[in-house]
């Protein structure tokens, strides 16, 4: 019974994060939000950078279904970010 419960919960867990997992739309969405919201420290690196069209052609993602990872590239540097739940966390 114990195992039965265990696997029903993992595979609620995998259910929320596939039906969580962010886009590249979701990322340019949330880079604008971030350079209009002065006060956030949140990504203000890039956000002050990468916006609109630029944002959407310097931006490669990689779905890995429960996550995305994104690779921003800008001129003179590129970040990495993972992107789950909805939520986006730089890695690099």
């Amino acid at each position: 019974m114990k195992r039965v419960v265990v696997i029903l919960c993992l595979v609620a867990l995998a259910v929320v994060l596939v039906l969580t997992n962010p886009t590249t739309d979701d990322l340019v969405t949330y880079l604008k939000e971030q350079s209009m919201d002065g006060d956030s420290q949140a990504l203000n690196w890039l956000s002050s950078q990468v916006t609109g069209v630029f944002a959407k052609t310097s931006v490669k993602s990689t779905n890995l279904g429960l996550f995305s990872i994104f690779k921003v590239q800008l001129p003179d540097d590129q970040h990495l970010l993972l992107g789950v739940m909805g939520n986006f966390i730089r890695l690099k």
